[in-house]
């Protein structure tokens, strides 16, 4: 993704620690001439939790080794979401669509796995992409869109004094009907 497109950040979050430190070998040997270690990250940091590479046009890349739902904080800001999630028990979909939902920048999220409940997505298309254990006939991705009518922040209705004004109105047509 951070080769393939303009993000401004890319994060990428693996439970195993074996997949991390292959992710973040890879990235700091084939990307070294244009990505520049950030501070807090050591030059060995495949045996580090974190590691923030940053380009010359201040886009940066990032991995994280941990599980994607205790470490949601870190990631809570995105706009795009991929989950490998085939592997990802029923307790886990259902927090991880809790955390998803309560993204408030979150636009999009591609699973492997569909989500078990979402207030905020709506599922808009099923695609096959390749994977590396499936490369010829692609892995189904079910890709969800946040619902254009999900208010991300407070409506005036929710508001304290609105639902006071509210009481006030209708304790006032009670006493007028009498």
């Amino acid at each position: 993704i951070f080769l393939d497109s303009p993000v401004l950040r890319a994060m990428g979050v693996e439970l195993s620690e074996d997949r991390h430190r292959a992710a973040v070998l890879v990235s700091s040997s084939g990307l070294r001439p244009c990505l520049q270690l950030l501070a807090g990250s050591r030059a060995g940091c495949a045996r580090e939790r974190e590691c923030r590479w940053r380009d010359h046009s201040g886009r940066t890349l990032e991995f994280c080794c941990g599980d994607v739902t205790e470490t949601w904080r870190t990631w809570w800001q995105a706009s795009v979401v991929f989950c490998s999630s085939l592997c990802f028990s029923a307790p886990t979909m259902e927090r991880l669509a809790d955390q998803l939902d309560a993204c408030p920048r979150l636009r999009w999220v591609a699973s492997l796995q569909m989500l078990p409940r979402s207030g905020t997505f709506a599922l808009a298309a099923v695609d096959r992409w390749p994977m590396t254990w499936q490369s010829s006939r692609g892995c189904a991705v079910y890709i969800y869109e946040r619902l254009q009518c999900f208010p991300l922040g407070r409506s005036l209705l929710e508001e304290p004094w609105a639902s006071a004004a509210r009481q006030r109105a209708e304790g006032a047509e009670e006493l007028a009907c009498e």
